[in-house]
């Protein structure tokens, strides 16, 4: 015998799973914050200076720079500058999940590609000119460390980045899903038991 229990619930946003317990089937609302993720640019062109950290905030979500190299970040050109005789490579983490997804350059010189590796995520070869990352969405997730490198064919390169985007939000089930699924489990439940009781008549 087969039953549907429940309708497909058609929520903007939502993510619909389904449950089969004892022939029937259960439709679960998953909200996710997701739906409410934002598109947001961390902007590297309203800092100045020689720095050897910084942050950036963006939407919910915070970046940490750092640099271990004997070069400091140098805001001198326009923004977030990587190349031969500056900034080599540096280290990014974010406070919470965040998708990376394009950069801005702002000024280029000579000849250069750059790398972002760190856990789950090896996007190579990037180039100077404005451009989604390789790859992209990275996922950089919370309290990781991921490394830009800066690889140099020629004598001399170096490119300024002016913004960089990502999607603020990971995908985190809200209270709704824990409560569906919890529905849907006590409600097939009790429908197994009825179903039982009718097969012995």
């Amino acid at each position: 015998m087969s039953n549907s229990l429940a309708k497909l619930i058609n929520f903007r946003g939502g993510v619909k799973h389904t449950l089969s317990i004892a022939g029937a089937t259960l439709a679960v609302l998953t909200l996710s914050s997701a739906a409410n993720a934002a598109t947001v640019v961390l902007d590297f062109t309203d800092n100045s200076g020689t720095v050897t950290t910084f942050q950036e905030t963006a939407g919910t979500a915070t970046a940490t720079f750092s640099n271990s190299s004997t070069n400091n970040f140098n805001f001198g050109s326009g923004g977030l500058t990587i190349g031969s005789g500056t900034t080599l490579s540096f280290d990014v983490s974010f406070d919470q999940d965040v998708e990376l997804l394009s950069y801005i350059s702002v000024l280029n010189a000579g000849s250069i590609s750059f790398d972002i590796t760190g856990p789950g995520v090896s996007s190579l070869g990037n180039g100077q000119t404005s451009n989604d990352f390789i790859g992209q969405p990275l996922l950089l997730a919370a309290g990781e460390t991921y490394t830009v490198t800066g690889n140099f064919p020629g004598a001399f390169g170096g490119t300024v980045f002016g913004s960089w985007t990502i999607n603020d939000s990971a995908v985190v089930p809200e209270p709704l899903t824990i409560l569906g699924a919890g529905t849907a489990i006590a409600f097939g439940g009790a429908f197994k038991r009825k179903l039982a009781k009718k097969n012995k008549k």
